[in-house]
């Protein structure tokens, strides 16, 4: 099933055990201040988790300039997801976020998130943290799944070059 990032299911749609529900692979980039920007934004419409499901956030990037630290977040719900992934002053590195987010009811979820940089400029490859959270978003209402580039720097940029979400079907 095809899908664009403009498009949007609710919980009655759910007739598979993973569905796309955004699909945004081109750059979006952050650079010339230092505050906290939205590289991608997508709204989970309404019910869409069910009491039961969840979703799986991916996205990927590049960072760029080594003036300051370029900080990368993960938010469900208004809600950082994770610690953020931090991209040391000296790297220019590749970058990759993803986190899992499951409802133990419609008001309630369970969460984990690993973030991971690649070897660049700044040295080896590291896994910035495997997190794992509880949260309290009410799942009937209309959620934000978004992720945000920071910069210690304006000078500096980071890039988000793909943000994809899928839908797990709730069990």
């Amino acid at each position: 099933m095809s899908f664009a990032n403009t498009d949007s299911i609710v919980a009655d749609d759910l007739n598979n055990m993973l569905r796309g529900l955004s699909k945004d692979n081109s750059d979006n980039a952050h650079t010339g201040d230092t505050a906290e920007t939205d590289l991608a934004s997508v709204t989970l419409a309404a019910n869409s988790m069910g009491t039961t499901g969840g979703i799986h956030v991916l996205a990927w990037g590049t960072t760029t300039g080594t003036a300051g630290t370029k900080t990368i977040r993960g938010y469900f719900g208004g809600t950082a997801v994770g610690v953020g992934l931090i991209v040391a002053q000296a790297d220019a590195d590749e970058w990759i976020y993803e986190f899992w987010i499951y409802n133990t009811s419609t008001s309630a979820q369970i969460g984990t998130t690993r973030a991971m940089k690649a070897a660049g400029s700044g040295g080896a490859s590291e896994v910035f943290g495997n997190y794992s959270a509880t949260f309290t978003i009410d799942t009937t209402a209309s959620v934000i799944v978004k992720m945000t580039g920071e910069l210690g720097n304006g000078g500096d940029t980071v890039t988000q070059k793909g943000f994809n979400i899928l839908v797990i079907e709730p069990t």
